[in-house]
């Protein structure tokens, strides 16, 4: 499977990885589930059945992310681009992954908590981190923006959170027009 077909491997997972839909698949259409697994390259289930073994694998496969709190750390990601209320949406980093960026560049932890905030990784109920939300890192507030991020004043942040969803596209333009 090359680069490009891994968003699509990840949302297939995650149709997949779903109890519910599992199940129904399983009931009504073992075949497509066959075919959905072998589509993500998951390894075939070791004999035509019985396909419970396979969600056994299939699970402790994908577990074996551990984001617990115990090994991960947590960021939050205002949800200003485009939820209304604005929610602060909690993204979690594995520790073998922060580990990897110890020492390094600040800009590769705040990609990492974009990484980890799309919603093929950690599935929720609004939208993937996008430009245009704001993440919390370092004592700073980091607007997402087209290409990196940019660090927002104090000021800055307070003028975005309360401008309408609408308009937020516009000024976070403006900012990215005044850093460059």
């Amino acid at each position: 499977m090359n680069e490009n077909q891994t968003p699509v491997r990840n949302a297939l997972l995650a149709l997949i990885l779903t109890h519910e839909t599992f199940d129904w698949l399983l009931e009504h259409d073992p075949q497509a589930l066959r075919q959905a697994l072998r589509a993500v390259s998951f390894p075939a289930p070791r004999s035509p059945e019985p396909l419970e073994a396979t969600w056994e694998e299939l699970r402790d496969w994908f577990n074996k992310v551990d984001l617990t709190p115990a090994n991960s750390a947590s960021y939050g990601v205002e949800m200003l681009a485009f939820t209304d209320p604005v929610v602060v949406r909690t993204v979690r980093i594995p520790a073998s992954e922060l580990e990897k960026l110890a020492g390094g560049p600040q800009e590769k932890v705040l990609e990492a908590i974009y990484k980890w905030g799309q919603n093929e990784y950690q599935p929720e109920e609004y939208p993937s981190v996008s430009p245009g939300d704001v993440i919390h890192y370092g004592g700073h507030a980091w607007m997402v923006a087209d290409v990196g991020f940019i660090k927002l004043t104090q000021n800055e942040l307070t003028d975005y959170r309360q401008i309408h969803r609408g308009a937020r596209m516009c000024k976070r333009f403006d900012i990215q027009a005044s850093r460059s």
